[in-house]
């Protein structure tokens, strides 16, 4: 199966690297902790000072707080709406993988039940053989003590027809 996760976090300033630490933990498969730094290309981001000399001047002049704030809605709606894209088509990108995935899952468990159904017609048939071969054993095994009785007895026997 397909995780996404997303994360996300604050910063001042995208032109530096914004470093963290992972934790992988895979009981009783891996364990570690990773230093990751992200690099931003900016060219494709917003930028914030341009956001925070806006707010500025909108604080100076109510009349073009009202237009700055309009612009801003308009720049934040139109950056939503970007993002929202980018996450719909990741979204979409995830689903066709996990479609992908489960088609594989299927096929999968599929061979799995063939092969165990397989070993179970196998295995009974080993197990009728097992029955009998020790019936069959159980039969020789019973045949040869009688033979042995059956020698006591006849030497025994002529043993005392000798003695007579």
């Amino acid at each position: 199966m397909f995780y996404y996760y997303a994360y996300s976090f604050y910063s001042q300033d995208l032109s530096k690297a914004v470093s963290s630490k992972i934790k992988i933990d895979v009981p009783g498969t891996y364990q570690a902790t990773h230093q990751i730094s992200f690099k931003f290309d900016q060219a494709s981001l917003p930028s914030l000072k341009k956001a925070s000399a806006s707010q500025k001047t909108a604080s100076q002049n109510s009349t073009s707080k009202e237009k700055t704030s309009q612009v801003s809605q308009t720049n934040n709606s139109s950056s939503d709406a970007a993002v929202a894209k980018q996450v719909l088509d990741l979204e979409k990108e995830v689903k066709a993988k996990e479609k992908k995935l489960d088609k594989k899952e299927d096929t999968l468990a599929a061979r799995a039940q063939s092969l165990s159904q397989r070993s179970q017609a196998v295995n009974a048939a080993s197990q009728r053989n097992f029955f009998f071969l020790l019936f069959g054993g159980i039969l020789v095994l019973s045949l040869f003590v009688l033979d042995i009785l059956g020698l006591i007895y006849l030497m025994r026997k002529s043993k005392q027809q000798k003695e007579q």
